[in-house]
C-alpha cells in the first residue's frame, strides 16, 4: 500500500500532469473511482507500485525468460514505459505467488 503522504503527492500532481497531457481527466476520474470502490474515499488517488523486472525476478527466484513468460501468460502486468523500460504491478506479483500457494 502506497504511503498517505505519498498519495497527497501524487493526487497534487495530478493536475499539472492532466494539464500536460500525460493523464487524462478519464484516467484520473477512473482512478478515483477504482479507488473509492477499494478505500470507499472518493477523493484518494491509489497509483500502483511498480517493480523493475529484474527485482521482480529476484523476488520470485526465476530467470528472466521465466518472468518473461509469466507476462506473456498473462499472469504478470507489465507496463512499458518507452522502448527499453519496463515494470510489473506489485500487485501481479502478489496475485502469482497466491495463485501458486494453491
Amino acid at each position: 500500500m502506497i504511503q498517505e503522504k505519498t498519495i497527497d503527492l501524487l493526487t497534487q500532481l495530478a493536475r499539472p500532469l492532466i494539464e500536460c497531457g500525460v493523464l487524462s481527466q478519464a484516467e484520473l476520474d477512473e482512478l478515483k473511482e477504482i479507488n473509492k470502490q477499494q478505500t470507499g474515499n472518493p477523493d484518494m488517488v491509489v497509483f500502483p507500485r511498480l517493480v523493475k523486472l529484474k527485482e521482480a525476478a529476484k523476488y520470485l527466484g526465476v530467470s528472466a525468460t521465466t518472468l518473461h513468460g509469466y507476462i506473456n501468460d498473462g499472469k504478470l502486468k507489465r507496463y512499458k514505459f518507452g522502448r527499453r523500460n519496463a515494470r510489473i504491478t506489485a500487485e501481479s506479483l502478489k496475485n502469482l505467488l497466491q495463485d501458486s500457494e494453491h
